[in-house]
């Protein structure tokens, strides 16, 4: 019996932690649908998850609190995107029609700016949520901290969280509405909080 009530257990908090990310990813889908809300969406997102992996409950209230928090905070990182994300989109277009042999070498340089960026967007947010420094740019740097201390690590979570990406969008697209969002940002949550113990491991508790 006592093998049997913490298996249970196990399973009850997993029914949970399915059901919280479902209703986080119906309420990400709507906000973003909206357009206007799609980046304070995101914050939403990225803190409800970060409860949920760090094994505390999250619901719709923990959703509307991210909403809440970290407005201005996703509106400075949605801009910095939107920016950077679109020059680098816009200089591999302009090269791509350009037939000489060093547009290639200047295509292929980009695309790996726009890759290595894109990698470090996955751990932007959670970062945002684990530190105390909340700006963006500090994040970032802590995002390139994790790629370089932890190469194969990021670029296995990178892999794994873009499969799931490609996945919701070309093959499960119901999934996006109900669950692929919220297990993103779940997964990329837990991936930052083992990066942080390995980078920073705790010290070790008092005699």
């Amino acid at each position: 019996m006592s093998d049997e009530q913490p298996a249970r257990d196990r399973l009850i908090e997993l029914a949970s932690d399915i059901s919280a990310l479902v209703l986080i990813n119906v309420m990400w889908f709507v906000c973003t649908a909206l357009v206007v809300t799609a980046f304070p969406a995101l914050g939403g997102l990225y803190h409800a998850t970060n409860a949920l992996a760090h094994g505390k409950p999250a619901d719709w209230r923990t959703f509307v609190e991210g909403f809440r928090a970290h407005f201005w905070l996703s509106w400075r990182w949605g801009i910095l995107n939107v920016v950077i994300g679109g020059a680098l989109v816009g200089n591999l277009v302009f090269y791509d029609q350009i037939a000489a042999e060093w547009a290639i070498v200047a295509r292929a340089v980009i695309a790996l700016l726009l890759t290595g960026w894109g990698v470090l967007q996955i751990f932007a947010w959670p970062l945002l949520m684990e530190q105390t420094d909340r700006r963006v740019r500090v994040a970032l740097q802590n995002s390139l901290v994790i790629l370089i201390r932890l190469p194969v690590f990021a670029l296995v979570v990178a892999a794994g969280l873009a499969l799931l990406a490609w996945a919701s969008l070309f093959v499960m697209r119901p999934a996006l509405v109900f669950i692929s969002a919220s297990l993103f940002a779940y997964l990329a949550n837990k991936a930052v909080i083992r990066a942080i113990d390995r980078i920073v491991p705790k010290a070790p508790p008092a005699a």
